[in-house]
C-alpha cells in the first residue's frame, strides 16, 4: 500500500514539474502572464515531493531491507531489470519491480 502511495505522490509530483515547466515557459513569453499560479504549482510540486521523499523510506526490498526508491550515490547492481530508482517508480504499477540494490525481482502486490 504504501509503495503504492509513493508512486502516485511521485507521479503527481512529475505532473507538477511539467506544469511547473509549462508555466514559465508561457511566463516568458507572455508579458500579461500571472505569476502566483506558478508559485502554486511549485507548492504542488514541493509538497508531493516531500511526500514521496519521506515514503521512500519505508518502501524496502525484503530480500536486502534497502529502499527501493532512494538510490544513492552507488551504482545500481547489475541484475536488475531497473537502471534507476525512478524506472522502479515508473513500472510500479506492472506487479513486478526489480531491486536496484540486490537485484531481486519483488512482487509490487506484497508491498
Amino acid at each position: 500500500m504504501l509503495g503504492k502511495l509513493n508512486a502516485i505522490a511521485t507521479y503527481i509530483a512529475w505532473l507538477f514539474l511539467g506544469g511547473m515547466i509549462a508555466s514559465f515557459v508561457l511566463g516568458y513569453f507572455d508579458v500579461t502572464y500571472e505569476m502566483p499560479i506558478y508559485y502554486l504549482i511549485f507548492g504542488g510540486f514541493f509538497l508531493f515531493a516531500i511526500i514521496h521523499f519521506v515514503l521512500a523510506f519505508w518502501v524496502r526490498c525484503p530480500i536486502c531491507n534497502k529502499c527501493l526508491t532512494i538510490q544513492g550515490t552507488h551504482g545500481v547492481h547489475p541484475a536488475s531489470i531497473h537502471k534507476s530508482w525512478s524506472s522502479v517508480v515508473f513500472h510500479w504499477f506492472s506487479g513486478r519491480v526489480g531491486c536496484i540494490h540486490c537485484g531481486a525481482t519483488i512482487s509490487t502486490n506484497d508491498l
